[in-house]
């Protein structure tokens, strides 16, 4: 099967490097938005995983790396929601010129939840939403205890101060160090994710494992409770990353079934 190289420029004049899996010329196409870190790019094996689960069945998926994530262009530490949402649109708008999908659905695997729970808010072209392990409430996010613990203030103090200097860091996370700009921290705080969950107008399906120690249960059921259209998912026995070839064959066929059932009939490959 065809994997296609593509190159993307965003709006801030940086390349956007990604694959895709090329199951037609025409037809749906699948987005696929990775999750945080410098690390956490389009070539992880997850997000091929998801690909190829989606070629083999007929439909077109795209996985890139957000700009300041290798290989694409950019600095990691000017990364934020604002930052992945306009990288997302880009990617929309060229794929929307060049292979002008009948529809488009995003899966998103955890902090990149966010821009694609954003742009859909806006975007028509947008019909679907596969939200995997999703970040829904940054206040309870490591990223933001990190940050807190390391200032020693909340984030609303941290941004008021007007001494504080810019980016913030490094600090660990996992054994990495990152550098936090306003942009980044003000998202965190500004950003009213259920909000915007509770507002959308297509399907969303959240998919997470009853093992994930990052997200919590609570988080997902309170997205379901405020939009008839989301729905959940558990998936046994798999975590936040879906790391092994058992859970990522499991993410892969639940999210193809999410997809079948979503959709209108005209809009699925047969």
């Amino acid at each position: 099967m065809r994997i296609l190289r593509r190159r993307i420029r965003n709006l801030s004049g940086e390349v956007l490097h990604g694959d895709l899996h090329s199951a037609s010329d025409g037809g749906d196409l699948v987005i696929v938005c990775h999750g945080f870190g410098k690390t956490w790019n389009k070539n992880r094996p997850l997000y091929r995983s998801i690909c190829s689960a989606f070629q083999s069945s007929g439909i077109n998926a795209f996985r890139f790396s957000f700009s300041g994530i290798a290989p694409s262009e950019g600095n990691a530490e000017d990364s934020s929601y604002t930052k992945q949402k306009s990288d997302l649109a880009a990617v929309i708008e060229y794929f929307s010129a060049k292979l002008r999908p009948r529809a488009i659905t995003i899966v998103a695997h955890s902090f990149s939840s966010v821009a694609a729970v954003l742009q859909a808010a806006e975007d028509p072209r947008i019909r679907l939403l596969l939200l995997v392990a999703p970040r829904l409430d940054s206040r309870k996010s490591m990223t933001t205890a990190a940050i807190e613990a390391y200032c020693g203030k909340r984030l609303e103090e941290i941004v008021a101060s007007p001494s504080r200097q810019y980016p913030i860091g490094p600090i660990n996370l996992g054994g990495i160090e990152y550098l936090f700009s306003k942009r980044f921290l003000e998202d965190l705080i500004h950003t009213d994710i259920p909000g915007a969950i509770a507002h959308l107008s297509i399907p969303v399906t959240i998919v997470r494992g009853v093992r994930d120690t990052k997200v919590s249960e609570e988080e997902v059921l309170g997205a379901v409770s405020r939009n008839a259209l989301v729905s959940y998912i558990p998936l046994a026995e798999c975590g936040h990353s879906f790391s092994t070839p058992e859970q990522k064959e499991s993410l892969c066929r639940t999210l193809l079934k999410a997809f079948r059932s979503a959709l209108p009939q005209g809009h699925i490959p047969r």
